[in-house]
């Protein structure tokens, strides 16, 4: 019947029971060619099998990151036990008791050697210890008191003019022969301490030619003073002595 009616080609006036046939052999193709496109589609083992086997190749993960777990895996997880894992009781008790614990007795505040003294720190009261060593006894003296050491002696300060004045005895400096032929002359200038009797104590050099210090320290070691008084009594002295050597006196 459809071959008949997709060959027939004749000239005459086709009849419309024909034209049935054609529209019908014409959906009938349609839905044959349309079944061989489809129904791979829908089944997969009908690819081809070189198709569905072809490698696909991955580039390789960044440096310094774990691998990713392979799909359809869940990744495992670790459980860390804390303490001893809870076991299920062989029986169920159908009475819990209660437990009651008695109250803990009041500490004592008595100590190896007597009661506790409040406000005291340790190891100086009776019954305070010392953290590491032995408890202080009752009969045990307190320390002695701390020795206060002797006051410094006071002394004031003068200047040269006031303490040139009070001079008693004051022979000049011999001119060292060095300093005469180099034609060296000037001041030496001494920090003294002076006594409370008027004696020389101390000396310091603050300026002067190297050539005329020891003859200026030589002398100033003989000189005497009046004592300086200081309310009634006497006082030391700080002051500066100025000695001057001249070629021509």
């Amino acid at each position: 019947m459809f071959e008949h009616a997709l060959l027939e080609s004749s000239p005459r006036k086709t009849s419309p029971l024909h034209r049935i046939y054609f529209l019908l052999a014409y959906v009938a193709e349609a839905m044959v060619v349309g079944a061989l496109i489809l129904v791979p589609l829908l089944y997969t083992q009908a690819l081809p099998r070189q198709l569905l086997m072809t490698d696909v190749v991955l580039p390789p993960p960044p440096p310094g990151r774990p691998p990713a777990p392979p799909a359809g895996r869940p990744m495992p997880v670790t459980h860390h036990s804390t303490g001893a894992p809870f076991t299920q009781p062989p029986i169920i008790p159908s009475h819990i008791a209660q437990v009651i614990e008695p109250p803990e007795p009041p500490q004592s505040l008595a100590g190896p050697q007597g009661p506790f003294v409040p406000g005291v720190p340790d190891g100086l009261g009776a019954g305070n210890s010392i953290p590491g060593g032995a408890p202080w006894a009752r009969n045990t003296p307190p320390p002695p008191p701390e020795k206060h050491a002797a006051p410094k002696p006071q002394i004031i300060r003068l200047s040269s003019g006031v303490v040139a004045a009070k001079a008693v005895f004051q022979p000049k400096p011999s001119y060292p022969p060095l300093a005469v032929i180099a034609h060296i002359q000037g001041t030496v200038v001494l920090e003294a301490i002076i006594g409370k009797d008027g004696a020389i104590q101390d000396l310091k050099v603050l300026s002067g030619h190297p050539l005329l210090v020891r003859a200026a320290l030589d002398a100033v070691k003989t000189w005497r003073y009046q004592p300086t008084l200081l309310n009634s009594e006497p006082v030391e002295v700080l002051t500066e002595i100025n000695v001057n050597f001249q070629l021509g006196e």
